[in-house]
């Protein structure tokens, strides 16, 4: 398969994963109090040391998050964290093990593996000691955000009404489980077709026939595909086939497909109904957030602060 049909084709498989901003800032350790002597202070908040390298790290934390922060935006987040800490020591919250084990099984996983995420704290001068105090972190701003305002939550009017205004987050579009075996000449694609009616198992010939790399390694298995991001003659191919059939060659540009088709799924909607407890339940945490930010502004304005930065 060509750069140009493959981009095409497996676009939406593919997804990324950033580290959320908010853990890489809190990453540093000033959420955990560790303040230590013989580093210059960039700021005091109620006489509790901002240090100049907790800022620095900040930045390049943001950096390897996608996100771009200035020093002055840096240490100013961190002033809030110190304020919310504080706050969270007041009230007792803590957080168990099991629960930051879970969030950086889940970050691991979303970064690709243990390599990955070891590679890119390498990268970045960080441990995994550092993530599992900036999930720490997270964690107790969560639960923080959800005691200081319980009574904040989100009713089912308010669900349905972000239901019925984001339809897109609901739907699934109309998708083919399907195999391809790609190749540059009609006569190879035929050649293909012949030795797995032979008996030769689609995923065999794959491997031996296929020129795309992606389609090689998985046995040209390229799991579920939106219907509608597939070229135009893939798409018509698979209309015309049932689940388990393969095809004859399908030529797109100067490439020739051999398809079989091993599911088909409809467009659906998610009925509200499945997922309104679901969308109370993120609203209400975007509301307690919104009001836990309300509650920092207000803190920062009772607070001793001292810019030394």
């Amino acid at each position: 398969m060509g750069a140009q049909q493959r981009q095409h084709v497996h676009k939406h498989r593919r997804k990324r994963w950033a580290i959320p901003l908010v853990v890489l800032l809190c990453a540093c350790g000033v959420l955990a109090g560790c303040a230590t002597s013989g580093e210059e202070p960039a700021a005091r908040v109620n006489g509790t040391e901002v240090r100049q390298d907790d800022v620095d790290r900040a930045v390049d934390l943001a950096a390897l998050s996608g996100q771009t922060l200035t020093r002055k935006q840096a240490l100013q987040q961190l002033i809030s964290e110190e304020l919310l800490r504080r706050e969270a020591a007041r009230l007792g919250i803590t957080v168990p093990a099991r629960a930051i084990d879970a969030r950086v099984a889940d970050l691991t996983q979303g970064l690709g593996g243990q390599a990955e995420l070891k590679r890119r704290l390498k990268d970045a001068g960080l441990t995994v000691a550092d993530v599992r105090g900036g999930v720490e972190a997270v964690l107790v701003g969560e639960r923080l955000q959800a005691a200081k305002f319980p009574g904040l939550r989100a009713t089912r009017a308010e669900a349905e009404e972000y239901y019925e205004s984001h339809q897109e987050q609901f739907s699934s579009p109309a998708a083919v489980n399907m195999g391809a075996i790609v190749v540059r000449a009609e006569g190879i694609a035929r050649n293909a077709i012949e030795r797995i009616e032979d008996g030769q198992e689609f995923e065999n010939a794959a491997r031996q026939f296929t020129i795309d790399p992606e389609g090689r390694y998985c046995g040209g298995m390229l799991g579920w595909i939106a219907t509608a991001s597939l070229p135009p003659e893939l798409a018509a191919a698979f209309e015309e086939m049932e689940v388990g059939e393969l095809s004859e060659p399908v030529a797109v540009g100067p490439l020739w497909y051999v398809l079989k088709l091993f599911g088909r799924r409809a467009a659906r909607t998610t009925p509200f109904a499945e997922v309104a407890e679901d969308i109370r339940r993120e609203l209400t945490v975007s509301k307690q957030a919104a009001a836990l930010t309300e509650w920092v502004t207000e803190a920062r304005e009772r607070a001793d602060i001292e810019i030394l930065l």
